[in-house]
């Protein structure tokens, strides 16, 4: 069974809003895709809107899809995962406990999204990933969504 992500703040998905893949000059988050959550999880961002109370604005604008059977999905579970994954190398990058993957090598690995479990390993990977704050999925190519 594939999973079900949804994505807020759009009621439909038009794969020419999504932007190229770029590396952040400065974020460990990319430039371009789309962000999403699995849909059956209690640490997604429906919970982050709801915080934030964007309601109205966020949460009652929304699609679900699921990726192709084809989709290179890289799961990443805990810090130690990040360990074999392409990074920027950069001397004008922030310095300190962060990972500035690169995106860019990864698309153009064929990586078509990457899902982090940032609840399995809070401690590491929000200081790793510092930004991303949720359980959260970035589909980096646009080809691989299926609204459902």
């Amino acid at each position: 069974m594939s999973t079900v992500y949804i994505h807020y703040g759009a009621t439909h998905y038009d794969k020419s809003i999504m932007k190229e893949i770029r590396n952040h000059p400065f974020l460990t988050k990319p430039i371009g895709g789309l962000w999403a959550s699995p849909e059956d999880i209690s640490f997604g961002w429906k919970v982050q809107c709801s915080r934030e109370a964007c309601i109205e604005d966020c949460c009652n604008n929304f699609f679900r899809f699921k990726l192709t059977e084809r989709a290179n999905i890289i799961k990443i579970l805990s810090a130690n995962d990040l360990a074999t994954l392409p990074l920027q190398n950069r001397a004008d990058l922030p310095k300190g406990p962060w990972v500035y993957l690169d995106f860019e090598r990864l698309v153009a690995d064929g990586v078509d999204a990457i899902e982090v479990v940032m609840s399995n390993d809070w401690g590491g990977l929000h200081f790793a990933l510092y930004g991303w704050d949720r359980d959260s999925i970035v589909v980096l190519n646009p080809d691989v969504i299926v609204q459902i």
